[in-house]
């Protein structure tokens, strides 16, 4: 699996803030420019069965994912099948002494054609700064500064 992007930061809420603010899926299409569409489709227990469709450098790549809810800790998104093989989000929120956190945010997917992968790699290393800050955004606009 091709490790792509990667993300650390402490921020000032908890973590299980920034849990709920991650595990809201339904609700990307309103802050993350590359999220098209958010659905969940069946959920069971701590597992949701979700369909995403993203833009990536021009493409559309319709997902079918499966998200693992593991609160307040993290949260791991994967897609087993599809354009791009296997994709697999983490999120991860540590508590620590200042009553914040510290979020973790990685991204890694299988292999895919030549030319997607390329495409994938471009993308992926562009999108990860802003997802991460787009969720920062979201938390400072729902729980204030």
């Amino acid at each position: 699996m091709s490790h792509i992007f990667s993300s650390s930061r402490e921020l000032p809420y908890s973590a299980e803030q920034m849990f709920d603010l991650v595990a809201d899926i339904e609700r990307y299409p309103e802050f993350l420019d590359n999220w098209k569409k958010t659905r969940i489709v069946s959920r069971e227990g701590d597992t949701a069965l979700v369909e995403q469709e993203m833009a990536l450098a021009g493409l559309t790549l319709p997902l079918m994912t499966r998200a693992e809810f593991q609160r307040p800790h993290g949260l791991v998104i994967v897609a087993d099948k599809g354009p791009i093989g296997e994709l697999k989000i983490r999120w991860a929120f540590e508590p620590n002494a200042a009553k914040g956190c510290q979020v973790r945010f990685d991204v890694s997917y299988g292999k895919a054609p030549l030319m997607l992968d390329l495409v994938l790699s471009l993308a992926f290393g562009q999108m990860g700064p802003r997802i991460v800050s787009a969720f920062e955004w979201r938390a400072r606009r729902l729980y204030g500064a």
